[in-house]
This record gives structure tokens, C-alpha cells and sequence, in this order.
């Protein structure tokens, strides 16, 4: 199943008469919401800025600005209402908190809210009045569509441990519905060379590494082409989890680092990194965020996920849920709010009712997910999550793969086969949804150990999947350029 997206780019410019000339300012954003500030007074002698804010959504993916008044002159404002002239379907401006007027120094906001229920084009000037101030706003559509599936992630072990099926090759995990590979795990130490945990990849290498068996790089890239000429979109190195891979420090060059990083990627073949972070540390989220745009500048069409958990950062109230590494860290709200990761996929299995509801549900029902993407996309209460990153849910694909607050130990769900229907239930809630897109499972090899039961159920909702074919040979080597005498 494709979704044809629509995606509109909203250029609008304020032109607030009777305010101090500061300059103009620009903010790009998508979502609901992000926010700008203008400045505004009555006294005389004010000059008039502009600012511009640029707003991405789509058909029927409500995008809204909040925008922050502040008065920077010395006499009381009047009342400061706002509202479009003429009126234009789906765009609207709602008061907050500017009906009483403001005093110097005061600030008070409103809400920019575009909802849009069909394709719009061209350009149309409007008004926006503030009291008995006129500002003049021109809102650019610009539509931009293209064909794109959904993503159905799934996370493959490159060393032992994780399940029985270990000697998956990518091309293998492919054919068994999962069109976007994130190998567990990479190894990021400070400024070092980057390399897999191990420094092998045990479907290519079997128990040797790349070192000594280096025929094993190619043949790795050759099997990731091969998934890529039947479907395969993506192929990421995950760096962190529970026993994490991922070290830097304040000392390290950051842009020696992502250099190390995509020689990593450019020696292997793959296309980005999951940044699977689940610790905290002082300075961390300023030098993830630095990181990153590090990467991005060194490789075009880099992809970039995250693979944050929720929990609430208030111990007193568990509805009070953010993205988090750990506990209460929201170390990737900094990069996220700065365009930094093409992907969320949230692990939606490592927190208990205790610390995690939201909307009366909470990771052990399979309604979380319907409950999931519009707190954390809709209503953006602890991090604003930019239109242009996709946003995707995670299970456990089996009881062993999740620990006990997960959809695997409601006593609701009578059976496996009731939880996976009650995931694919809520799954295709929110599949026509733009910004959610798809679903991610951890992980493939523990998929492949039960008969590929969560990828059948759920890889045609998430990406329109429907031809899977589930290896059975995961548990022995069969790689057949590194030595076969040890499995």
C-alpha cells in the first residue's frame, strides 16, 4: 500500500506596523507546534520589522505556530486580538493570552493553526489584525508529492544473543518483510575507528571477524545490494543500547568522530546510523546535536534515526511523558527540535504503567500506539517534532524479546496470536497517517525464531509488505567465505 504525500510550505511574512525596528526573524517548523516571537508597542517612533515563519504539513495533518507578542515599549498595549481577513479554510489565529493587552515588557502569545482537508495551490496575500493594527501576510502553498511506503524496521543482531537465528543474512531479513535493516550493534569509541561489536557481523564472518576473514566486507555488500534490488530501503548501524556502544567525550573532535563514522558507513555500504542512546551524561545532547549535523555535512542523504524510550520526567505524575535515553534525560530533544533525525522510532516497551501513561493507556496495551503518536506528534508537550521527521512505534516482535512492561504480559491478550492482532489493530489506526510511518519491531531474529509471526501481521499495514518469506536457516552459518568448521 503506497501513500501519496502532499506536502505544502507555508512562507509567511508579518509585517506588524507601529513596532521597533529590530530586524526580522525566521523560524521553520512543522508539527504542532513550534514558536516565534515579534515584537510590538505603541509608542511613537517605531519602525516596522518582519518576520517570516515557515510552516510544512500536509492533508490533513494540522501544523500551528505559537507566536509570542511582546510589547517593548513603555506604554500599555490595547487589546490585541488577531484573525484573518478574508478567511481561508483550514488557516486560523486564535488569542492565548493577548485579549487583556499588554504591559512593557510583557509578553503574550497566540496560536497560528493551518488544518488542511484538501490539496491547496497558488498564493493568496491576507490580513492579520492585531486590535486596531493591520499586519499583511502572504501564505505561499507549494505542493510536493512523490510515492512513498512505509517503513517496517527491524533491528538485526550482528553477534550472539539475541535469539536463535543469529546467521540471518540482510537479504534474508528482507525477504522476511522488513524493508529497513538496523544492524545491533555498531561501536562508536570517542575518535577510534568505528567497527561492529566484535568487529563481526556473524551471517558474513561466523565466528572470525572482519579482520581475519576479510572477504567477509564484500560479501556483505553484495548481499545488501542484492535486498536492495528486491525492496531493501535502508540498512542502518544502530550505536548505543542497553550495554551501549556509544562513547565520546568532551575531549573527542566531534568532526573526527562523524568522519570516522562515515568511513564506517562508506566501508560497508550502509546508509546512516540509529542513535539507540540509553544513558545519560553532562554535555551529551549539545554534542549529539553537533554530531549530527557533523555526519550531515559530510555525507549526502545520510539517514538518521533515533530510538528514544518514553517515560515520564515528573515522579510525581506519570501522564507527564517525554522523549528520554533514561529516566528523566531528554538528551535527544536538542537534536530532534534541530532537524537532526530523519526517523523516531519510539521503543515502546521499556516502562511501566508506574512511569508511563498516556491517555489511559500505557505500554502494556496495544492501544498505546494509537495513543502514542498524537501526544508525542499532535500535541509536542515536551519537544517539538519537526513535520519532515517521521515518527514510528516499536514492539517486541515476542514475549523473549521485551521485558515485563510490554504487550506480552497483559492478561488481557489471551494468546500470541490475540497480541498481534491487537497490534495490527492499532497499527492500521494510524497507517494512512503521513508523519507515522510504519513500524519498527525488535528484533528480526527473534521474528525469524517464531515463524516471522509479527512481520505477517503487521508489514502490510506499516508498508504495504505482503510477500514474505521466512528464512529457517538463521541458526547455522551458511555464509560460505569464512571458515564453516564452528557454529
Amino acid at each position: 500500500m503506497k501513500n501519496i504525500k502532499l506536502l505544502f510550505l507555508f512562507t509567511i511574512s508579518i509585517f506588524l506596523f507601529g513596532c521597533n525596528s529590530g530586524g526580522g526573524s525566521t523560524s521553520s517548523s512543522g508539527g504542532a507546534s513550534t514558536n516565534t516571537q515579534i515584537q510590538f508597542c505603541v509608542d511613537s517612533g517605531c519602525s516596522i520589522p518582519v518576520t517570516s515563519i515557515n510552516l510544512y504539513t500536509q492533508p490533513n495533518d494540522k501544523t500551528s505556530e505559537i507566536v509570542y507578542v511582546k510589547n517593548i515599549g513603555s506604554d500599555n498595549t490595547g487589546t490585541i486580538n488577531s484573525n484573518f481577513n478574508p478567511s481561508v479554510s483550514g488557516l486560523s489565529s486564535q488569542s492565548n493570552t493577548c485579549s487583556a493587552g499588554i504591559a512593557p515588557g510583557g509578553v503574550c502569545s497566540f496560536l497560528l493553526t493551518y488544518d488542511p482537508n484538501a490539496t491547496v495551490s497558488g498564493s493568496t496575500a491576507y490580513s492579520l489584525i492585531f486590535g486596531s493594527t493591520e499586519s499583511s501576510i502572504t501564505v505561499n502553498y507549494v505542493s510536493s508529492s512523490s510515492s512513498e511506503s512505509g517503513l517496517m524496521v527491524g533491528y538485526l543482531s550482528n553477534s550472539y544473543g539475541i535469539g536463535h537465528s543469529v546467521y540471518t543474512e540482510i537479504s534474508q531479513a528482507a525477504a522476511a518483510g522488513y524493508n529497513t535493516v538496523v544492524i545491533a550493534f555498531a561501536v562508536v569509541n570517542g575518535e577510534d575507528p568505528v567497527q561492529f561489536y566484535g568487529n563481526q557481523f556473524l551471517a558474513y564472518t561466523n565466528y572470525e571477524t572482519f579482520a581475519t576473514c576479510p572477504a567477509a566486507v564484500n560479501a556483505m555488500k553484495s548481499d545488501i545490494d542484492k535486498a536492495k534490488a528486491n525492496g531493501l530501503k535502508y540498512v542502518l548501524a544502530s550505536v548505543g543500547g542497553a550495554n551501549n556502544t556509544f562513547n565520546i567525550s568532551s575531549t573527542d573532535d566531534l568532526d573526527v568522530v562523524a568522519q570516522r563514522m562515515v568511513d564506517f558507513l562508506n566501508e560497508f555500504g550502509l546508509d546512516g546510523f540509529d542513535f539507540d542512546i540509553e544513558f545519560t551524561q553532562t554535555g551529551l545532547a549539545t554534542q549529539l546535536d553537533t554530531l549530527i549535523q557533523a555526519l550531515k555535512s559530510k555525507k549526502a542523504g545520510i539517514i538518521i534515526s533515533a530510538a528514544p524510550q518514553a517515560n515520564s520526567i515528573d515522579n510525581t505524575d506519570p501522564t507527564q511523558v517525554s522523549l528520554v535515553s533514561t529516566g528523566t534525560s531528554q538528551i535527544y530533544s536538542q537534536a530532534i527540535e534541530n532537524h537532526g533525525f530523519d526517523y523516531i522510532w519510539l521503543q515502546a516497551y521499556n516502562t511501566g504503567p508506574a512511569t508511563n501513561q498516556i491517555n489511559g493507556t500505557n505500554e502494556l496495551d496495544a492501544e498505546y500506539i494509537q495513543e502514542a503518536y498524537p501526544y508525542f506528534v499532535e500535541s509536542q508537550t515536551y519537544v517539538n517534532i519537526p513535520a519532515s521527521t517521521k515518527f514510528i512505534i516499536g514492539e517486541p516482535v515476542t514475549t523473549s524479546a521485551g521485558g515485563d512492561a510490554t504487550v506480552w504480559h497483559n492478561p488481557a491478550y489471551a494468546n500470541a496470536d490475540a497480541v498481534y492482532t491487537a497490534l495490527a489493530a492499532s497499527y492500521s489506526v494510524l497507517s494512512q497517517n503521513n508523519q507515522l510511518h510504519g513500524a519498527m519491531g525488535w528484533s528480526i531474529n527473534q521474528d525469524i525464531d517464531e515463524g516471522c509471526q509479527f512481520s505477517s501481521h503487521i508489514a502490510s499495514i506499516a508498508a504495504g509488505i505482503s510477500s514474505i518469506t521466512c528464512p529457517t536457516n538463521g541458526g547455522t552459518y551458511h555464509g560460505g567465505v569464512c571458515p564453516q568448521n564452528f557454529n
